[in-house]
């Protein structure tokens, strides 16, 4: 089954928060998606609640995401979730999302929930970090504020290195071959 290695994910275009046009349509979709993962988790006995990510298709950098368990949480955005989704950085205007199947973390690194990050120069892994985050739990986007990286090179064990760097070049192949399909 290919979601035991990889996020369900969609997208909508023609979308405007600051007029609210296309919001039922993003609630629509992050119905499906709940559903699609909620019977995925009862496949595979998993307990947790599945949630998504709504996120600005132009670039995020850490602002323009928010978190939803089903589409009533699109439909009934406070004012500042709204406003985080208006604009992101140089106040582009968000007028395309991707929703996102939601993973929770189970790393942590000083007691703070944690990610692993590998990056490559040209196929090869050369630093192994952790991004972790002060204030966020293992439901939410770690990439805002209280976040922070650590390099964990030479403090991890040897195995969890080698299963970082093998995850991590499946997730390079996988990316290649969907810019391929494109």
């Amino acid at each position: 089954d290919p979601w035991l290695i990889s996020t369900l994910f969609s997208s909508c275009d023609n979308i405007c928060f600051l007029s609210n046009y296309g919001v039922e349509h993003i609630a629509d979709k992050v119905d499906v998606m709940i559903q699609e993962i909620r019977n995925k988790f009862q496949l595979y006995s998993i307990t947790e609640q599945p949630y998504v990510f709504v996120k600005a298709d132009n670039g995020t950098y850490g602002m323009g995401i928010i978190v939803a368990y089903c589409g009533d949480d699109i439909l009934k955005l406070n004012k500042k979730n709204r406003n985080k989704m208006k604009r992101i950085k140089d106040r582009k205007i968000v007028e395309r999302v991707i929703i996102q199947e939601g993973i929770m973390t189970e790393e942590l690194f000083n007691g703070y929930t944690a990610e692993p990050l590998v990056y490559f120069i040209g196929d090869t892994p050369s630093c192994y970090l952790y991004r972790y985050n002060t204030v966020k739990d293992k439901f939410s986007n770690l990439n805002s504020v209280g976040c922070d990286f650590v390099d964990v090179s030479f403090r991890e064990q040897e195995g969890k290195i080698f299963c970082w760097s093998m995850v991590a070049k499946m997730a390079a192949l996988a990316a290649a071959v969907e810019v391929f399909d494109r």
